[in-house]
């Protein structure tokens, strides 16, 4: 791929959109201005829109890219001539997504992502046919792995190979449902309303808004009772919202595993699909949501350097009794099933913290909405249930070189970092945690641009100690 190509030129209608969607506002300005300069402002309107549209068919003519001398090669800019060479030994993760545009014409955006990339790819092909971002992605993953032969044994050559693909993990019509069913709801519900701004150029959601908050202004002159109706009927709506998000962001949900890679697929009206490298992979999560727990499934999560998304879902939905053998299959990782636990001393300690947090809520409900306020006094009992699972759930575990770390806020989490993978290790001990000899354990693996943070809360001071000197390989103290 030496020789220089271009993007399909649907690309420039995908740049078009976006001046088009970023400068709505400045046309309305101009339309709502005085009426005495209204010729004025339909033809700043035109020049504008014509001055738009010539840059973006400019842009995609000038915009070329190429791989020569082991690295990704992107030339661009109408006036000022821009180039950007990114070694392939760099590159950390190829993603390839397709948006409604890209869609239509039956194409998709690839993007290109460094360790050094921030928080936007390195390159962004916005518009090429899916046979060609195979291409791209088999090439480049052919010479990284030729690279890193190369600088390992001094003598291997790039040769032609055919890799087969192993098919890891597939969603079933069943886990859909309940993956779907038993979402959080806030991401999926965020996803449906990303996916309507695609489409801000043909109508507005402001008119929509508008209504809501009429509506919201009469109910409250209806009284507490209709406003609690309503709550609940928002509710169902949201979770009926969840569901149909959550449909559209798994289906299709499926792993692979080709030559060291993970090849994550996902989504029916947007497609995505995330390039992983077993090498980059830093932490393996399991999450476990009451429900889902209680179903005997859970989530699992592995975090990436080098990567936009801070931690790239794996498994949205799997058998807890099928997740060892699928997940130890294909990483260097061990699932512990049984954890050293938390000292009982803690116990009172997760009581009183949750008992704290909700009376910020109960104390004013109490005051303000009476009587219906003091149905918030449930939730006391509810918080001593809670603070029980999570010292009960929390633990962590050793086992030669790996650390298992486990918690609960409200989800189960289970947390499996290699020593080395480790950056750092912080020990913290409050004042009252000092006077029961405990102390707070967090430590640190690179997540996507920045690190991940994991904690225990309220472990032993001699575990802390003991995990602390396996880190450190010596016998130091802690304060």
């Amino acid at each position: 791929m030496s020789e220089a190509r271009r993007l399909h030129p649907v690309s420039a209608l995908i740049r078009l959109v976006k001046w088009l969607k970023e400068m709505i506002a400045i046309y309305v300005l101009i339309i709502i201005g005085s009426p005495d300069h209204r010729l004025y402002g339909i033809v700043a309107i035109c020049a504008i829109s014509l001055f738009i549209i010539i840059s973006s068919i400019l842009y995609w003519l000038k915009y070329t890219y190429r791989i020569e001398d082991n690295e990704f090669r992107v030339e661009y800019g109408v006036f000022i001539k821009k180039k950007r060479y990114v070694p392939i030994e760099r590159i950390q993760t190829i993603n390839i997504s397709t948006g409604i545009i890209q869609r239509l014409f039956g194409l998709v955006k690839l993007q290109i992502e460094t360790a050094g990339g921030a928080f936007e790819a390195e390159v962004e092909l916005s518009a090429i046919r899916k046979s060609e971002a195979e291409r791209i992605q088999q090439i480049l993953h052919e010479k990284k792995k030729w690279l890193r032969e190369e600088k390992e044994e001094g003598e291997l050559g790039l040769e032609e190979r055919v890799l087969s693909k192993e098919s890891i993990y597939h969603i079933s019509p069943k886990e859909l449902f309940i993956t779907a069913a038993t979402s959080s709801g806030l991401g999926v519900i965020l996803s449906i309303f990303a996916f309507l701004s695609q489409f801000d150029e043909l109508f507005s959601l402001d008119s929509i808004f508008n209504l809501v908050i009429e509506k919201v202004e009469i109910l409250t002159k209806e009284g507490i009772g209709a406003i609690i109706f309503v709550i609940v009927l928002l509710l169902i709506a949201a979770w009926i919202l969840s569901m149909i998000g959550a449909v559209l962001k798994y289906g299709n949900f499926t792993v692979e595993m080709h030559d060291g890679q993970l090849i994550i697929s996902r989504g029916l009206l947007e497609k995505r699909q995330v390039t992983v490298s077993l090498e980059r992979i830093q932490a393996v999560r399991i999450v476990e949501n009451p429900l889902r727990q209680f179903l005997g499934y859970a989530t699992v999560h592995i975090d990436t350097a080098g990567s936009s998304e801070a931690a790239s879902l794996l498994f949205p939905l799997i058998k807890k009794r099928d997740m060892k053998e699928k997940i130890e299959s294909i990483m260097d990782v061990t699932i512990q099933e049984q954890l050293h636990k938390l000292p009982k001393r803690a116990l009172r300690r997760f009581w009183l913290k949750d008992l704290l947090v909700v009376m910020i809520v109960i104390i004013p409900l109490c005051i303000f909405f009476r009587p219906w306020g003091y149905a918030s006094l449930l939730l006391m009992p509810a918080v001593v249930v809670l603070g029980y699972y999570q010292f009960r759930d929390a633990g962590w575990k050793i086992i030669e070189n790996e650390l298992t770390f486990a918690y609960r806020i409200l989800a189960k989490t289970t947390v499996m970092m290699k020593k080395k993978r480790i950056q750092s290790l912080k020990v913290h001990g409050s004042y009252f945690q000092r006077n029961l000899n405990l102390r707070t354990l967090i430590s640190y693996v690179h997540s996507g641009v920045g690190l991940g943070r994991y904690a225990v809360v309220d472990i032993d001071v001699k575990d802390a100690k003991k995990i602390y000197n396996w880190l450190s390989k010596r016998d130091g103290d802690i304060s």
